[in-house]
């Protein structure tokens, strides 16, 4: 960032001008050695108390200030330097009055032309006035540092309460496939039962039409041979025509009754075992569309699952 940079080489400069308050004292204590006394009283009960004092209610000091400070007299080590600007960043939102400031040292510019040290306040408060300027501007990139930063919080927030909706959602979702998925497989266990229960009672209705096919077999041979006896008894004893006749009309009709009466139960039979095979074939159609119906909602769920796990990896992220 460039501002960053910035900010960096401001630190540098001040660091250098503060490096420079010492000699520049010394300088000046050496130059004018006959009066130490007097100037040094004039120092610190004129200009530069004033200055310190109005410095004072520009900026009241705080933890902030003492951060900052840190971070102007820092090392050249560009990790201590970003943690405390992180610091910086996290505690405080510097405001610098510009107003004040200028007020200050025109104030103070007016005081030093009136004062009987002013090559001295000139030479010790010019880099002083510079650090101070350094110092406001530092603090102003600082808050425009985080300003965006915070514009980037919210940002970053906003993206991750929308992550948490789209997961709720997802999670909703899947439970509702779950749900529907348990419902389906109770429907297809329920089709199976009515399946085999159906296939069960067409076998019952086949051997009970093998039974009646078996019993009419035997009702109609027994009623030949009774039939033959008859007549041959007829014969035998010389009986009428006409009775051995109405004897063989009536053995006909005894049979043809039977007959209508084993069709009759065979058609019944034929047309419930008829039924049976319609309803399992149905039965087998709803079966093989729920089977579908049941991959497709798999299908669903693995797609719905891949895009759960997806949400939770990027939200861990």
């Amino acid at each position: 960032m460039s501002t960053s940079s910035d900010v960096d080489d401001d630190l540098v400069n001040l660091r250098q001008k503060l490096s420079l308050l010492p000699s520049i004292s010394s300088t000046a204590s050496s130059s004018f050695h006959e009066d130490v006394e007097y100037r040094t009283k004039d120092i610190n009960t004129c200009s530069l108390t004033d200055f310190m004092n109005a410095e004072k209610t520009i900026f009241q000091p705080t933890t902030e200030t003492d951060m900052i400070k840190s971070l102007i007299m820092c090392n050249e080590n560009p990790m201590e330097k970003s943690s405390l600007f992180r610091s910086l960043i996290e505690h405080t939102e510097p405001t610098v009055n510009a107003q004040e400031l200028a007020e200050h040292f025109s104030l103070a510019k007016h005081k030093e032309k009136d004062s009987k040290t002013t090559q001295i306040d000139e030479h010790l408060l010019r880099p002083f006035s510079e650090c101070v300027e350094q110092y406001y501007r530092i603090l102003y990139r600082v808050c425009e540092c985080t300003e965006e930063i915070k514009q980037e919080l919210r940002h970053v927030k906003s993206e991750r309460d929308q992550m948490s909706e789209d997961l709720i959602n997802a999670e909703n979702a899947y439970t509702d496939v779950k749900k529907r998925n348990e419902k389906l497989k109770l429907i297809i266990n329920e089709h199976k039962m009515n399946t085999e229960t159906l296939k069960r009672f067409s076998e019952e209705s086949v051997r009970y039409t093998e039974e009646q096919k078996q019993k009419y077999a035997v009702l109609k041979q027994h009623a030949q041979e009774k039939l033959n006896e008859y007549i041959y008894i007829l014969i035998k004893t010389n009986i009428n025509y006409y009775i051995v006749l109405q004897l063989h009309f009536r053995a006909n009709s005894e049979i043809e009754r039977l007959r209508r009466v084993h069709g009759s139960e065979t058609e019944a039979v034929q047309t419930q075992l008829r039924y049976t095979q319609l309803r399992v074939q149905s039965l087998e159609q709803e079966l093989r569309s729920v089977k579908q119906e049941l991959e497709q909602k798999k299908k669903e769920n693995i797609e719905l699952t891949n895009i759960c796990d997806e949400l939770l990896a990027t939200n861990k992220r």
